[in-house]
C-alpha cells in the first residue's frame, strides 16, 4: 500500500509539472506576436516623427521598440539584424540625420514585418 502511494504521488507531481511547462510554453508562444507587434508599432511612430524631424518623440519609441526587440526569442540571426537596424536608426536620429534613420528604421521595419 506505502509503494502505491508514493507511485500515485509521482504520477500527479509529474502530471502538474507536465501542465505547468505546457501553459508557460502557451504563454511565450502568444507573448511573441504581440511583442512584435509592438515593436513594429514603434517603429512605424518613430519612423513619422524621425520624417517630421521631431526626434525627441522619436526616441522614445525608439527606446520602447529597442527594450522589446532586446527580449525578443526566435530566429536570433534576424532579431539581431533588425536590432542592428533600430540602433543604428537610433544612432542617426541622435545626430539629426533625417534620411539615414528613416531608411535603417524603415529597413528594421521590414525585417521585424517577415518575423
Amino acid at each position: 500500500m506505502n509503494l502505491f502511494k508514493k507511485n500515485l504521488t509521482a504520477c500527479v507531481i509529474t502530471l502538474a509539472l507536465a501542465a505547468t511547462g505546457t501553459v508557460a510554453a502557451e504563454q511565450t508562444a502568444t507573448a511573441a506576436p504581440s511583442n512584435t507587434a509592438e515593436i513594429i508599432s514603434n517603429l512605424e511612430k518613430a519612423l513619422a516623427e524621425v520624417n517630421n524631424s521631431s526626434f525627441a518623440e522619436a526616441r522614445l519609441h525608439l527606446k520602447t521598440a529597442r527594450t522589446a526587440a532586446e527580449s525578443m526569442t526566435g530566429d536570433h540571426a534576424k532579431i539581431a539584424q533588425a536590432l542592428a537596424s533600430v540602433v543604428q536608426g537610433q544612432i542617426q536620429a541622435n545626430k539629426g540625420n533625417v534620411k539615414e534613420s528613416a531608411d535603417q528604421l524603415s529597413n528594421a521595419l521590414v525585417l521585424f514585418k517577415a518575423l
